[in-house]
């Protein structure tokens, strides 16, 4: 598992991320706070609202920073 800080601004950057995790075989998780949804469940991560800050959790070997059309949510503080 690998975690990243990400930033959803709008309903645009939520449907096209959620729809861009949907094409990877890996179980993701988004937390905010204490909550924690499914990262490909779009009512899900609407729920959490934008212009905040979320840790994507994603359980496989791959590095989220290089995973094409995420990397551009990523924080790097």
């Amino acid at each position: 598992m690998n975690k990243q800080d990400i930033l959803l601004k709008d309903k645009t950057d939520i449907v096209n991320f959620v729809n861009k995790m949907e094409k990877y075989p890996y179980h993701a998780d988004l937390q905010c706070g204490s909550c924690v949804v499914d990262a490909k469940s779009l009512l899900g991560v609407m729920g959490f609202g934008m212009g905040k800050v979320m840790t994507l959790h994603v359980y496989g070997d791959e590095d989220i920073r290089t995973l094409p059309g995420i990397a551009e949510y990523v924080i790097t503080r």
